[in-house]
């Protein structure tokens, strides 16, 4: 299966919404947002922009412990 086909049938568990690949923008702001030390490479955000889970190792991370929340639903971006 590609990577593009997986990014078709996965959904965030927090929103329901698609998932699509993460700009190194996107990327760069959920590291500045975490924590956790960062060992991932790339990310998966939700289509509504607001909701982020990390690549680790070819991985997707799409669990509700894993999200990393960049804004509000219905907020600007901070």
């Amino acid at each position: 299966m590609s990577d593009a086909s997986l990014y078709r049938i996965l959904r965030c568990p927090r929103t329901g919404a698609s998932l699509r690949p993460a700009t190194s923008a996107e990327c760069d702001r959920a590291r500045g947002l975490t924590a956790d030390p960062v060992s991932w490479e790339a990310g998966l955000i939700a289509e509504a922009g607001f909701v982020f889970y990390p690549i680790e190792n070819g991985i997707p991370m799409v669990v509700r412990e894993r999200a990393i929340v960049l804004e509000e639903e219905g907020k600007e971006p901070r």
